[in-house]
């Protein structure tokens, strides 16, 4: 039993007690106002019963769901262990939970998604509803969420539906702003797996990917009523997740900056519904920002071995090289701060780099001519410096940009036979042969 939350740990450690024989995973206490207590319950798989728990010398041994598989929301009276009301909502699986699986297991370069994706699919299979409960929202005596693909405001004392709004989709996240509540809809979670072929520039992805059924994007409701404000799930650039490659929110700008890895998205959280803007990656010079595209393998080892064999044409010997090598992401969309510390979106493409201030504004393009992509022949994988500049190597090529103007500080061609390290203060780049060593200071502004 995994406990969360609650403020009234003798309570919340007697579920314990109760739970040695089931498979509930997570309980979390909602509200403990006027002597009662909401607790939210939730599962990992799908159609797993609920136990009650024992609540002092009340022992609710029944199964709490043995009608309502799924998760949902209970009250009751831990005086007298009375239930007062109780809502379950169908469940297919946590995509919180399937998120933070990957980034347990180091993000998109792998983890355990291909076995969240066998349990969804089936569930799938056995037509469970492709739905997921939000962490609910208590306040002034209500009790906020969204479940079964809509959203519904109960009273917390006596359980009823206060409102409840049309089937909207699958929401992944609720936000509340200004008596309105913000709503993501649909979500996409994909892991790859990367092999280098033998020919030079061929790289074989094989991804794996989850998503809620369609469809994609945000959309607003208002908090008196229930009412839709606004509705970006029907926009034709959210036929995919518009989150896939970036989601960021700016709490002070009540915007979220977001990337499907063609475009980038600026949706601010206000009651105007607009888009503030939107950028192509392809229009804007940027190039492919797919993972196939925008991987490096960075050789760790190689060793070779030899055998030798007889066939009716004689004696022959076969070579074997094995090579160990890391796979590392270079390519894609990135929120990051500046030598000001103001905040901005970086491109990083194939054709190259791009900054764009979160109004919308292209401060800076560097193309080929300085982004010099070669998946095949990096020197070193870009990294950023204190400051925030960007310092990167293909082709033997060295190169650092400012930030803050896209400008070229340095940009030096090595030797073929030169070999490159960061010194371990980070501030200075070594590059060196069997006959020299030269040192570039990284702590320098120009």
């Amino acid at each position: 039993v995994l406990l969360r939350g609650g403020s009234n740990p003798p309570s919340l450690f007697g579920l314990i007690g109760a739970y040695k024989k089931i498979r509930v995973t997570y309980y979390e206490t909602l509200d403990q106002s006027n002597g009662m207590m909401t607790f939210l319950v939730k599962n990992t798989q799908p159609n797993h019963q609920v136990k009650a728990p024992k609540w002092g010398k009340y022992d609710h041994t029944k199964y709490e769901a043995e009608n309502n598989t799924g998760e949902g929301l209970v009250r009751f009276d831990p005086k007298t262990g009375k239930i007062v009301w109780r809502h379950y909502f169908d469940y297919l699986m946590d995509f919180n939970e399937v998120f933070n699986r990957i980034g347990a297991a180091g993000g998109d370069m792998g983890g355990t998604l291909e076995g969240a994706a066998q349990m969804i699919n089936a569930a799938r299979a056995r037509k469970y509803t492709d739905s997921y409960l939000t962490q609910p929202i208590v306040n002034n005596g209500k009790v906020y969420l969204c479940a079964d693909r809509k959203m519904l405001c109960f009273d917390n004392v006596t359980g009823n539906v206060e409102w409840e709004t049309p089937e909207i989709g699958n929401a992944t996240g609720l936000v509340e702003l200004d008596n309105t509540f913000y709503i993501q809809i649909g979500r996409t979670f994909k892991s790859y797996k990367y092999t280098l072929s033998t020919s030079p520039g061929s790289c074989k992805a094989k991804e794996t990917k989850i998503e809620t059924k369609k469809p994609f994007g945000f959309l607003a409701i208002d908090k008196a009523k229930g009412n839709i404000v606004w509705d970006m799930t029907k926009e034709k650039e959210f036929k995919e997740d518009p989150t896939s490659y970036l989601m960021e929110y700016n709490a002070e700008r009540k915007t979220m900056y977001c990337s499907d890895g063609k475009f980038i998205f600026a949706i601010p959280f206000t009651r105007d519904g607009k888009i503030s803007w939107k950028h192509t990656l392809k229009e804007l010079g940027v190039g492919s920002v797919k993972p196939e595209d925008g991987v490096v393998f960075i050789v760790k080892s190689r060793s070779s071995s030899s055998s030798s064999y007889y066939s009716g044409n004689g004696f022959g010997y076969t070579i074997t090289t094995t090579v160990e090598y890391d796979v590392r992401k270079v390519l894609g969309v990135e929120y990051r701060k500046d030598k000001q510390g103001r905040e901005f979106i970086l491109g990083i493409g194939e054709d190259g780099l791009v900054r764009i201030d979160l109004d919308g504004k292209v401060v800076w393009k560097a193309d080929k001519k300085v982004w010099d992509w070669d998946r095949d022949d990096v020197t070193f994988t870009p990294f950023y410096l204190p400051d925030g500049d960007i310092c990167f190597g293909f082709n033997r090529r060295l190169t650092r940009i400012d930030v803050d103007k896209g400008s070229t500080i340095f940009q030096v061609k090595e030797d073929k036979t030169a070999s490159f390290d960061v010194h371990p203060t980070g501030n200075s780049l070594i590059a060196y042969t069997k006959k020299w060593i030269r040192s570039f200071d990284l702590t320098q502004a120009e």
